[in-house]
């Protein structure tokens, strides 16, 4: 036996009840409790659905969803940490090195022309910009913040401020008369971490993507419950 779209909005009412905030968790939880009441009510026909979904409830026990609820958060967060950290490594695998090579000596020989300085409010210039699209962004999709897939996903983005101040520490740390091997230091060190931060902006945004147009996804398959 299938629920129909009543008895769904009834479990749905069930669950909000329950303070769950993010839709995407509710979601997954109200599949789960259907799937279980559509076991009892095959598994008995003469069982009315109010029957069957207080059956449901009350073997969840006290703290049954919560618990639920928290295996659900714990594996969409593990879900995007893991596609974060495969698209960053992905960028220093075989078909990537030579290419993230040839950045960072791109970046060292650009670092030698501008100098020490001049890269030094450049990064000022890149944090400025970041909090302020950081923020304009915030305001445009703020409807997606109702979803742990989207708050998952972007979360990586927000240290990009913190790669930022990192290379600022580097410059300011790194006397730029020290040579290693004819090269300059704070040079190597500004370029190095001038293209890991490049490498992570990307799989930060790759990985937000995907949250935004999973939420997006959810947005369209629960649209009748929560249009």
């Amino acid at each position: 036996m299938t629920l129909n779209q009543e008895q769904l909005f009834e479990i749905k009412a069930f669950i909000e009840k329950k303070g769950f905030t993010y839709i995407d968790v509710q979601m997954e939880i109200l599949d789960h409790i259907a799937s279980l009441v559509e076991e009892k009510l095959n598994a008995n026909p003469n069982l009315s659905f109010a029957d069957a979904a207080a059956e449901t409830y009350k073997s969840f026990g006290i703290t049954g969803l919560h618990n639920t609820s928290n295996e659900i958060i714990s594996s969409i967060n593990k879900r995007y940490s893991r596609y974060f950290w495969k698209n960053f490594t992905s960028l220093f695998g075989f078909r990537y090195i030579l290419i993230s090579c040839f950045l960072v000596f791109a970046a060292y020989k650009m670092l030698a022309f501008i100098g020490k300085d001049d890269f030094y409010k450049f990064n000022i210039i890149c944090m400025l910009v970041t909090t302020v699209g950081g923020l304009f962004a915030g305001f445009l999709i703020k409807d997606y913040k109702k979803y742990l897939s989207f708050k998952s996903g972007i979360s990586f983005l927000s240290f990009l401020m913190s790669g930022l101040f990192f290379t600022n520490l580097l410059i300011n740390k790194v006397p730029a008369s020290i040579t290693v091997f004819s090269l300059n230091a704070w040079q190597v060190a500004a370029a190095g971490s001038a293209v890991l931060f490049a490498v992570y902006f990307i799989s930060a945004f790759k990985t937000a993507k995907t949250g935004l147009n999973e939420s997006k996804s959810i947005i369209e398959k629960y649209k009748i419950l929560y249009a």
